[in-house]
């Protein structure tokens, strides 16, 4: 498994320009998606964080755990960071603690939006997303620099992530989310 979590870095050390959400080599474990009901999941993620000069970079080794409620139809991921021998620590590198992350996904009702030029209502999908995030970055950071991170890193990371929504046009979606 060791080469599949080094081939999303660069000779150099750094991290080639790709979103960690989309790089294969960031999830280990991977299982059978289940194909419907309720039901968890779990896999880890390895992470590299390079930071400007002269902040070492970062990295995080996260256990994800998936929790499925088709009746609420809500989705809910937990991180946590762990230690596992198979995924050392690399050299350069502080590695970060994620002491509590967690995303929620939740399907609400359609709502109504009207185009004013042609005067049609049309249905709009909605999904509310609320993300809490507690982590140790160790090691020394000035002060100004997280407080410059606390107050860009929500917005980035939803622009990102909307992104990675729009994009995703001819992806089947999960079978067992098909019905939501």
């Amino acid at each position: 498994k060791k080469s599949e979590l080094t081939s999303g870095h660069a000779k150099e050390g750094r991290m080639k320009k790709v979103s960690s959400w989309m790089r294969e080599s960031a999830v280990i474990n991977k299982k059978r998606y289940h194909e419907k009901g309720d039901f968890t999941h779990r896999d880890l993620v390895y992470q590299q964080l390079k930071l400007p000069w002269p902040i070492y970079p970062r990295e995080l080794l996260i256990r994800r755990d998936w929790e499925f409620d088709s009746k609420a139809k809500k989705v809910t991921l937990r991180y946590k960071s762990i230690e596992d021998e198979r995924v050392p620590h690399t050299p350069g590198y502080i590695r970060a603690e994620a002491v509590h992350m967690m995303w929620t996904f939740e399907r609400k009702p359609p709502r109504a939006a009207v185009n004013k030029a042609s005067g049609l209502t049309e249905w709009i999908d909605q999904t509310y997303v609320e993300v809490e995030c507690f982590a140790d970055s160790k090691g020394s950071i000035p002060v100004w620099f997280i407080n410059y991170l606390q107050s860009s890193w929500p917005t980035k990371t939803l622009r990102e992530f909307q992104k990675l929504v729009d994009s995703a046009e001819g992806y089947e979606p999960w079978p067992g989310l098909v019905q939501w």
